[in-house]
């Protein structure tokens, strides 16, 4: 078995804040479902001040379907699920693990504006607070 089987990001590379979704054939009777992001990316900082990106996390979930006929009518089955979220479950229906996947995202995307909103609040607090004087010298001193 090669590793590409095990972890399915070494078989479709992710790029920093961009949503990749992958049909890929697996083999002739099946076919491999990825959905994966690398969200939100940590930025180094080269400032005190600067907003902090609190994560660097790859949420990755995949599945492989079978594809048969029986009877004269054709069916899919997942065979397979793999997942990197932080919870796990086995879903009743396929449907309901890219909803695990999104609602992750939804917690992810909340956390990261309520901490923008934080910084953003933080910075009108700073700028509130300087003095006008010193305000008054600095721009007077660049005339």
């Amino acid at each position: 078995m090669k590793k590409a089987d095990l972890i399915p990001e070494l078989e479709v590379p992710l790029e920093p804040n961009m949503l990749k979704i992958e049909i890929l054939p697996n083999n002739p009777e099946s076919i491999k479902f990825f959905v994966g992001i690398w969200f939100p990316v940590k930025e180094d900082s080269k400032h005190d001040e600067s907003f902090i990106i609190p994560t660097d996390e790859k949420a990755i979930i995949s599945l492989t379907i079978l594809t048969f006929s029986e009877g004269g009518r054709h069916y899919r089955k997942a065979i397979d699920r793999f997942s990197t979220l932080p919870y796990g479950s086995i879903p009743d229906h396929d449907i309901d693990f890219f909803e695990h996947f999104i609602r992750h995202l939804e917690d992810k995307w909340v956390v990261l504006c309520d901490l923008g909103d934080k910084h953003l609040t933080n910075c009108v607090s700073r700028i509130l607070r300087i003095p006008l004087n010193y305000i008054t010298n600095s721009v007077s001193s660049t005339n």
